[in-house]
């Protein structure tokens, strides 16, 4: 009985599916249309969670592949970025005077920026030196051009190391404290590339105490060197006609370090 009900139910099937078996092989034709709902779902499902595990093994390989990148690969560095890195020289500001003529035709600003920096007239900055063993360069921006092809030149009053200071009679102008440079009215110029940054100088009269390094970090000048004559003389004999620069120097030392103290008779002595 129950051979019969199967067989009458599969031809049943069979008459509604134009692509079915032939009736003689029933239990073949069987297995084939019941799963027709329920094993199609099973069938899907399991294509999804084949699936899923797929794009989980392939995120787990992306992972793997992106952490075993350098870092610079893995992190690539964004667009502006690069161009603060890759920028060159060029004013900032208003043109504050035009000088010369033809190709020696030159414009003034007041402010440069390089390298995603800003440099401004009266700046202490480190130039990089023209040879790989010498040390940078100091010195102070008095002029900041442009030429006419566009290139941003800079003009520097220098500072020079004790050991860099030439003496007339033979040998090196030599100092007691470390932190010492000695400025000068000698100016060269220097390509804006050349700038490497800002440095901390402070103009100390000699009979002002020199504040502690740690307090106060920075370089210090007492004496002018005077490159063609090659002789050092103090702050305040640097002449009538430099006697103003030099004050603003000074004034702009005490704005940041305060009213120093004098030095005492016995300091002088030891100093």
């Amino acid at each position: 009985m129950g051979s019969d009900n199967n067989s009458a139910e599969g031809m049943a099937i069979d008459d509604d599916n134009e692509e079915a078996a032939p009736p003689s092989e029933p239990p073949q034709q069987m297995l084939t249309k019941i799963p027709d709902t329920d094993l199609t779902n099973e069938r899907e499902l399991k294509k999804l969670k084949l699936a899923e595990v797929e794009d989980k093994e392939e995120d787990e390989g992306r992972k793997v592949a992106i952490a075993a990148l350098p870092l610079a690969m893995a992190a690539p560095t964004s667009s502006d970025d690069e161009e603060t890195i890759d920028e060159n020289p060029h004013p900032i500001g208003k043109l504050v005077r035009v000088s010369g003529k033809g190709t020696g035709r030159r414009k003034h600003y007041k402010s440069f920026g390089y390298d995603g920096k800003r440099y401004d007239l009266e700046d202490p900055v480190l130039l990089a030196p023209y040879e790989p063993n010498q040390k940078p360069d100091l010195a102070i921006i008095k002029d900041i051009t442009q030429t006419k092809g566009g290139r941003m030149m800079v003009i520097g009053q220098r500072f020079y190391r004790p050991g860099e200071a030439e003496k007339k009679d033979g040998g090196f102008w030599q100092s007691n404290n470390t932190r010492e440079l000695f400025y000068s009215f000698h100016k060269d110029k220097f390509p804006a590339e050349s700038v490497m940054h800002r440095f901390v100088v402070h103009f100390i009269p000699p009979k002002m105490q020199i504040p502690p390094r740690t307090e106060h970090p920075g370089f210090i000048v007492q004496r002018m060197y005077h490159a063609k004559r090659k002789l050092l003389f103090k702050l305040k004999d640097a002449g009538a006609n430099k006697e103003e620069e030099i004050d603003l120097l000074v004034l702009k030392t005490k704005s940041r370090l305060g009213n120093l103290p004098n030095i005492q008779p016995k300091d002088a002595v030891a100093h």
